[in-house]
């Protein structure tokens, strides 16, 4: 186990506070987890004094998981957003479907950790609507490569 940057706790805090839950005590220095519609989002810090900013967009089934049209899509559309704005797709080894973010720790303010979790939620719908299309067989909406700029003020 590693030691996070002290900044961490901080910067969940004043981001904890601009959302209006100032009252909910920071999880300490190792992330926190909550719900927001129907996706989970989690933020937390690496090794490195960088956090992670991470969105579930879906649980797969097994039929999507093994589906090799949702699979090149995901790659596809990271291929496209790889350079503009750093937001990556994945798939975890429990078939979650994620986008995430690693941001510099020291470069990120709580107005900053607002806007990519407003992001990485708007991503996240994107993605699930993907998924949806793809198991109906349809052709996938159209998914935008430029991150969407939201600033809500809270994500309860």
């Amino acid at each position: 186990m590693f030691t996070p940057d002290p900044s961490f706790a901080k910067l969940l805090e004043s981001f904890l506070a601009l959302t209006g839950h100032s009252q909910v005590q920071a999880a300490g220095s190792t992330g926190f987890e909550f719900e927001c519609g129907a996706h989970n989002v989690a933020v937390f810090p690496t090794a490195d004094s960088r956090l992670v900013v991470e969105a579930e967009a879906a649980v797969l089934l097994p039929t999507e998981a093994a589906s090799a049209p949702l699979l090149m899509a995901i790659h596809r559309l990271n291929e496209a957003a790889r350079a503009e704005h750093g937001w990556v797709a994945t798939i975890d080894e429990g078939d979650r479907l994620l986008v995430s973010k690693v941001l510099a720790l020291h470069d990120t303010d709580a107005v900053a950790l607002q806007d990519a979790v407003a992001t990485a939620l708007a991503l996240a719908e994107s993605l699930a609507a993907l998924v949806a299309h793809a198991a109906t067989q349809e052709a996938p909406p159209a998914v935008e490569s430029e991150a969407p700029q939201q600033n809500p003020a809270a994500f309860a």
